[in-house]
């Protein structure tokens, strides 16, 4: 049971319910939707594969490849190569100064993704970019004391901050919850059950 929880965990599920509500925000077909799922859980997978964080059970190298090939075969769209490329470019994160431009490969995944489906046109892939800029700098806020002891540079290392920001990192990927949501039409009452899930499965990622 505890292995099935630490698997859950490094799905980070809070993030996943987030994306969801994006991808109803901007009208993706079915084939879009399950195609964005299964790049951005490849992703994840890759980046557990290659990183082996302690306290992570082992993801095996091939689930990432399958992940994305089938990614690929329904989103179908060319934004699949900044997208990949942008995905690389963020597991140096750990590597010299990578970890300054984590958040920025974070941005453009998700803005390539949303672009993908609705256009370059309209201001939601730009505003995607954004918030998942910032919600990703919040993020290295909350790990500033252990990237130290890791040697790692981070935009929040680099400005100087030396304290973790603990439950910041949750208050903005709930914010950005909510931003998606507001342009879904939904009832409220999505929100509140995404929120909670959010609230539940944030700490079982391992960290």
């Amino acid at each position: 049971m505890r292995t099935v929880l630490n698997y859950i965990g490094q799905l980070r599920v809070y993030s996943l319910v987030d994306l969801i509500l994006l991808l109803i925000a901007v009208e993706a077909t079915s084939g879009q939707f399950v195609g964005v799922l299964c790049l951005h859980v490849g992703f994840l997978s890759y980046l557990e594969s290659t990183h082996a964080h302690n306290g992570r059970a082992t993801v095996p190298k091939w689930v990432w490849i399958v992940l994305v090939l089938v990614g690929l075969s329904l989103y179908q769209k060319m934004e699949t190569i900044p997208f990949l490329l942008a995905s690389f470019f963020y597991t140096k994160k750990a590597y010299k100064k990578w970890g300054i431009w984590a958040p920025f490969f974070r941005g453009l995944q998700l803005f390539f993704l949303v672009a993908g489906i609705c256009g370059y046109g309209i201001f939601l892939p730009w505003v995607a970019f954004v918030v998942s800029f910032v919600r990703n700098t919040i993020g290295d806020w909350r790990d500033v004391e252990k990237d130290k002891e890791q040697r790692m540079i981070t935009l929040p290392i680099l400005v100087g901050v030396k304290k973790d920001l603990k439950w910041g990192h949750l208050v903005a990927i709930i914010l950005s919850s909510s931003i998606w949501w507001s342009f879904t039409g939904l009832s409220i009452h999505v929100l509140v059950g995404v929120i909670l899930v959010q609230l539940v499965t944030y700490n079982l990622t391992p960290r």
